[in-house]
């Protein structure tokens, strides 16, 4: 679970009138009037360097926290935000992260989740969770490997 302050930009077109994003201890929580909506999903896949294809363990994941609970919310939505470390150039990981971002949603799709439930952005490298170097400019791999990731927001 990350802790997403500009979340908020993200979702316009799912909920018009968020107030605020309130960090809730390492989660966010979307609220509304006062009333939470939804506290942010666990997904949470990560990748190795250069790759984006799901694995069957990313699918196990898919299955059993994104997927389970769309099927028993059929109103809900989920925001999908890919990612990746700074290793490689800005257009590139762009692009990985797009692919990684088309990958969870084409296996959604096929479980049955509507493109109309799902938001999905790739980010590139925009969005690192950490810094993935040091002051030399030396890639910290323990830290790439926290940035090369695709999390999951359900909110209703």
């Amino acid at each position: 679970v990350v802790i997403v302050p500009e979340i908020e930009e993200t979702i316009p077109e799912i909920i018009e009138d968020v107030e605020e994003v309130m960090p809730v201890k390492d989660e966010i929580a979307l609220v509304k009037k006062g009333v939470v909506i939804q506290e942010v999903t666990k997904l949470n896949l990560k990748y190795e360097f250069d790759k984006f294809v799901l694995t069957a363990s990313d699918k196990k994941e898919l299955d059993n926290v994104l997927i389970a609970y769309m099927n028993q919310n059929p109103t809900s939505k989920v925001i999908i935000e890919s990612h990746t470390d700074s290793r490689g150039g800005e257009v590139y990981n762009k692009y990985l992260s797009d692919q990684r971002m088309e990958q969870v949603v084409q296996y959604l799709e096929i479980k049955g989740i509507s493109k109309d439930r799902v938001t999905a952005t790739g980010y590139g490298e925009s969005k690192l969770k950490v810094k993935d170097t040091n002051d030399a400019g030396e890639y910290i791999i323990s830290y790439c490997k926290q940035n090369r990731r695709t999390e999951g927001f359900v909110v209703e």
